[in-house]
Order: C-alpha cells, then sequence, then structure tokens
C-alpha cells in the first residue's frame, strides 16, 4: 500500500471517529431536521446554571417572524409526535407553513365524533418548539452549535424577559443579540414537567464582553433551510400505517368463533334480542359501558349453548341410524318367523291328510 493511500485512510478513519465522539457527546440532532455538515446539536443536560450566546442569522423563506435577509435569532416550528409504525416526530405543515396537513384534518375529525378518545386527539395535537445558533460559553471551542428545545422550556421564559426588561422604545432587549454590543443569556435551569428533560426557568441578560466576529456570523446555518417537511401524502401514508397496525392488534386480540349452523342460528335469534333491547333500552338511563362485563358473559354463555347444540345434533344424527338399523332386523326377524309358521302349517295339513288317508284304509279293510 502505497504511502498516500495510507495517509487517506488514516484521515478517513480519524473524522469518522471524531465524528462518533462529537455526536455522542452532543447528539446527532432530530430526524426532522437536516443538520449542516459539520453542525452538531447541544441540549441542557442538568439543572445546572447555563450561559450560551444566541448567534442571529439571514432569514430564508417562510420565517412567520422576519422577512428575508433580515437577521433573526429563532425559527419556531409545530410537530406532530408518534406518529406512523416506528413512533416518528413530524414537522405539522398546517402550523408551520400555513399548508395541508392530513394529521390536523384527522384531529378534526376526531373531535367532532362523541365517541372518540380525548386522550388520543391530545396525543395527536401538534406543539411548539423552536431551533436557534448557539455557542455555550463553557465550551473551550466556542463552536456554533445548533440547539432545538420545546417552547415551552424555553420561549415562554425568554418572552417574559423580553417583556420585564422592556421599558422603552430606547431601554429593551429587542436587539439583544446584535453582533455589536448585545448580550448573551444566563439561563435559570430546572427539571422539566414530571422529569422529563429540563426546562430553562429565568432568562437574565448579560453583556457580552467582545462582538461577533464575521466568522461566527458565517458560520451560523440558515434555520429556515433545516426544517424536513413531508408532502401531503407522505404523511398520509404515515397516518393510515398507524391505523393499519392498530387494526393488526385489534384483529389479534379477537377470539376466533367456532363455525356451526346452530351457532348461525342462535347469531341471527341474537341479533334480533338485541334489537329488541336497543329499542327497549332508551329510557333506562344507563351507559353501555356499565353492560360490558355482562356482554362478555353472555357471549361466554352463547359459546357454551352453541357446544352442546353441537352434542344434541351429534346425538340425533345418530338416532336415525338405530332406527334403521332396527327396522332391517323387524324385517328379517318377520320374514324368519313367517317362514317358521308357513313349515309348521305345511307340517300340520300332511298329518292331517294322512290321518284321513288311514281312517278310510281301515273302513275299507
Amino acid at each position: 500500500m502505497s504511502k498516500r493511500r495510507k495517509n487517506k485512510k488514516r484521515r478517513s478513519v480519524g473524522a469518522s471517529t471524531r465524528k462518533r465522539r462529537e455526536e455522542a457527546a452532543h447528539g446527532d440532532g432530530p430526524s426532522f431536521l437536516e443538520m449542516p455538515e459539520g453542525m452538531t446539536a447541544v441540549a441542557l443536560k442538568s439543572t445546572k446554571t447555563t450561559r450560551v450566546d444566541i448567534i442571529p442569522y439571514d432569514v430564508g423563506k417562510g420565517n412567520p417572524k422576519a422577512d428575508k435577509g433580515e437577521l433573526y435569532w429563532e425559527r419556531t416550528f409545530w410537530i406532530h409526535r408518534n406518529i406512523g409504525p416506528n413512533q416518528d416526530w413530524v414537522i405539522c405543515p398546517a402550523r408551520t407553513l400555513k399548508k395541508p396537513c392530513p394529521i390536523c384534518e384527522f384531529i378534526s375529525k376526531l373531535q367532532k365524533d362523541p365517541e372518540a378518545d380525548e386522550a388520543t386527539i391530545k396525543a395527536l395535537r401538534p406543539s411548539k418548539r423552536m431551533i436557534m445558533n448557539v455557542i455555550d460559553k463553557s465550551d473551550e471551542e466556542q463552536k456554533v452549535q445548533l440547539w432545538e428545545i420545546s417552547h415551552a422550556y424555553l420561549g415562554k421564559a425568554m418572552d417574559e424577559a423580553l417583556e420585564s426588561s422592556y421599558e422603552d422604545e430606547d431601554d429593551n432587549m429587542d436587539c439583544f443579540c446584535d453582533p455589536e454590543d448585545g448580550h448573551y443569556l444566563k439561563l435559570v435551569v430546572e427539571d422539566g414537567w414530571q422529569g422529563k428533560g429540563y426546562s430553562v426557568e429565568r432568562v437574565d441578560f448579560k453583556p457580552r464582553k467582545e462582538d461577533l466576529d464575521d466568522e461566527t456570523l458565517e458560520a451560523a446555518a440558515c434555520l429556515d433551510d433545516l426544517l424536513l417537511i413531508k408532502t401531503y401524502k407522505e404523511l398520509k401514508k404515515l397516518l393510515l400505517e398507524d391505523e393499519d397496525e392498530d387494526d393488526e392488534e385489534d384483529d389479534e386480540d379477537e377470539p376466533k368463533a367456532k363455525k356451526s349452523k346452530k351457532s348461525k342460528k342462535s347469531k341471527k335469534k341474537k341479533d334480533e334480542e338485541e334489537d329488541d333491547d336497543e329499542e327497549d333500552d332508551g329510557d333506562d338511563g344507563f351507559e353501555d359501558d356499565d353492560f360490558d362485563d355482562e356482554d362478555d358473559n353472555e357471549d361466554n354463555d352463547d359459546e357454551e349453548d352453541d357446544d352442546e347444540e353441537d352434542d344434541d345434533d351429534e346425538e340425533e344424527d345418530e338416532k336415525p341410524k338405530k332406527k334403521k338399523g332396527e327396522k332391517k332386523s323387524s324385517k328379517k326377524s318377520s320374514k324368519k318367523a313367517s317362514k317358521k309358521t308357513s313349515k309348521k302349517s305345511k307340517k300340520s295339513k300332511k298329518n292331517v291328510q294322512r290321518g284321513k288317508e288311514r281312517s278310510e284304509r281301515r273302513r275299507t279293510g
């Protein structure tokens, strides 16, 4: 192997290992974001007070807060959680881009259904999130990284901090992330809701000691170009796959019914009885759920009745066979008896005839 090829392989191994180490330390980013080459993701790791510098970027297309070409510091978007068989997080096109979303349409359909599960509706509703270019002040490399977080875990505290700092047009933090004379953030962190992740409780603005240089500003990614938004067809396919999986699970849970003629008849009778019961149950004041256990017991009883009816059918099938056999045997015995009687009658007739002949001989002799 040539020296040049060895050095090339060594560089590729080193770069891959370094990428693996960085991803393990910072995470490789959410699946709904296209991570820029060479950029890593950062996240809150503990309740320790954190200091970050938010780096503004040149706004791209579709940002609801700023026009294209302006400097801004965050990108808000909306997420549907746990969609499809792989429980994917997908960006909602309706709330993010004001485009049709099949998941939102499905939620609207469920909301009109009085029997729909409220927990399912709540789980499908989109949640608000945000991404930013940041520098972790405790990081020795001072690299620009991508921070993606729930709006509830950071956005609310940011809005409160910006509102409380505002007194008049000259005394506010509207330009806190400006490259010149800007401020970084001191974040007071606490445990998230129900112990999930970490949430920012308070934001304090601290003046930067140095202005942001051009290299840092150029390293900031255009956040509007990072959103991976699926098409309407792709989202609908994911949603349908999720429903199909639920239907398969329901089919597996359902017991296999026994096939018999009697069971079909009893099922018809039962359906007719249930129709009559539904007409009578209109004013009884009970919910259908109150009778779930009783209905299950009735179903079990019906299965036992079907088994008993099947046994009766077998016995009935055997009875006619026995009668046929009995008729055959009776016919045979009657034939035998008639033959015996005919033989006896013939013998008796012969004996009578012989007696007459003897008596006549005696008279003549």
